[in-house]
C-alpha cells in the first residue's frame, strides 16, 4: 500500500515590526551586528552577502556621496562548506578560501559566487549607510553563526522576541513595497529574488494585512458610530417622553393610534 505523504508546512519566519527593529538597532548601534542589521534592512541583503562584501564591492568615494550615488555590488557570498565540496564548486566559483588553524578541518570558510545570476546586482545606499561603511575599518572575516549569536544575545538581554536574522530581509522587502506603493520590480532589483512571484507573495500578505485593518476601521468608524447614534437617539426620545405630562402622553398615543 502506498503511503500518502502530506505536504509539509513551510516555516514562516516572524518578521520584526519596524518599531521593534528600530529599538533593537539602538541597542546594537556602533557594533558589527548593528552594521549587519542596517545592511540587511536598507539593502535587502542576505547574511552571506553582507559578510561577503569587500572594499572593491563598495563605491562610496567623495563624488558618489555628493551625488548620492553611493552603491555596492553583490557578487559573492561568504559561507562555510565541507572540504569535500571544494572541488565540486571549482575555482571559477570560489574567490577565496580562508586559512584555518585546524590540521584536520572538515569544513572551510570561503567566498563564492552567489547561487543564482539574479543575486548578482547593484544596490544603492542611503547616505546614512554609506557613512556607516566609511567608519567601519575592520576587515576581518566574520561568520554568520557569530552574527546570529550576537542577535540572539541582544534579544535575550533586552527582552525582545528572538527572530531569524533572515527575517530582517523580509522586513526590508515589506517596508520597501509599502514605501514604493507596490513597485515589485524595483524591490526585486534590491532583493535579488530570481522570480518576481516571490516578492509578489510578500506584497499580497501586506495587502491582506491592510484589508484586515480596513475592516477594523470600517467597524470603528461606521458601524460602532451608527450604533452610538441610534443609542443617542433612543436616549433623547426616552428623555422627551419622560418630560411629558400624563395628559400629553395620552394625546400622543391617541394621535399615533389614529
Amino acid at each position: 500500500m502506498m503511503a500518502v505523504l502530506h505536504k509539509a508546512d513551510s516555516n514562516i519566519r516572524k518578521v520584526r515590526d519596524i518599531e521593534t527593529f528600530i529599538q533593537a538597532l539602538g541597542y546594537a548601534e556602533g557594533t558589527l551586528l548593528g552594521l549587519c542589521m542596517y545592511l540587511a534592512f536598507s539593502c535587502s541583503l542576505r547574511i552571506g552577502e553582507i559578510l561577503g562584501l569587500t572594499w572593491d564591492d563598495v563605491v562610496i568615494d567623495e563624488q558618489a556621496c555628493v551625488t548620492r550615488d553611493a552603491r555596492l555590488k553583490v557578487e559573492k557570498e561568504m559561507t562555510r562548506i565541507p572540504c569535500r565540496c571544494l572541488e565540486d564548486l571549482g575555482q571559477k566559483d570560489i574567490s577565496r578560501i580562508f586559512p584555518t588553524n585546524k590540521k584536520d578541518a572538515s569544513t572551510r570558510l570561503i567566498l563564492k559566487s552567489p547561487k543564482t545570476k539574479s543575486s548578482n546586482r547593484i544596490v544603492w545606499l542611503p547616505e546614512t549607510i554609506a557613512e556607516l561603511l566609511i567608519a567601519h575599518e575592520d576587515g576581518r572575516p566574520a561568520e554568520s553563526r557569530f552574527i546570529l549569536k550576537k542577535l540572539h544575545n541582544l534579544c535575550d538581554a533586552h527582552g525582545l522576541e528572538v527572530v531569524d536574522f533572515h527575517s530582517l530581509r523580509h522586513l526590508s522587502t515589506s517596508y520597501k513595497l509599502k514605501l514604493t506603493n507596490g513597485d515589485v520590480k524595483s524591490v526585486q532589483g534590491d532583493t535579488g529574488h530570481s522570480q518576481a512571484s516571490m516578492v509578489v507573495e510578500v506584497y499580497s500578505r501586506i495587502l491582506d494585512e491592510d484589508r484586515r485593518k480596513n475592516a477594523k476601521k470600517l467597524e470603528e468608524q461606521f458601524y460602532q458610530k451608527k450604533e452610538s447614534c441610534q443609542e443617542a437617539d433612543y436616549q433623547r426620545l426616552k428623555k422627551l417622553i419622560g418630560s411629558l405630562t400624563a395628559k400629553q402622553r395620552e394625546e400622543q398615543l391617541k394621535i399615533n393610534s389614529d
